[in-house]
């Protein structure tokens, strides 16, 4: 079963990737549109006016980032696969250090419907 979050230390690479990916205006476009709309890489560069080279570039990141996912593929007339993305439905979870024995809070959070978490004060609540 799937995560229904991304759980991430503020000092690992994933944050960092996470942040960069949210603070770039054209990654911001993308995750915008996927919010209401299924699309491929050349749907998307159509919509938003964006080169494909760069639509491509930040959709790799996304990717990366678990913030997009594929949600079916298509074949064009050539037989080459196209993916169509969406937005990946996954709460961000932020920890001031994540530990091994935390392997009790990502467990938690896979059963939560919603959670709040500030784990360097100590406070956790889940639903």
């Amino acid at each position: 079963m799937a995560d229904k979050f991304i759980l991430a230390s503020l000092d690992d690479k994933k944050s960092q990737e996470i942040a960069e990916v949210l603070s770039n205006k054209t990654a911001r476009k993308i995750l915008n549109y996927l919010a209401d709309n299924e699309a491929s890489e050349t749907d998307l560069a159509s919509a938003l006016g964006i080169p494909a080279s760069t639509v491509n570039y930040n959709m790799q990141k996304l990717m990366r980032t678990g913030l997009v996912e594929i949600a079916d593929k298509m074949w064009s007339e050539k037989g080459n696969r196209i993916n169509i993305y969406r937005v990946a439905n996954k709460a961000i979870c932020y920890a001031f250090k994540l530990r091994r024995k935390d392997a009790f809070l990502r467990q938690e959070l896979r059963k939560a419907e919603y959670a709040i978490v500030v784990q360097g004060a100590n406070s956790h609540h889940y639903a």
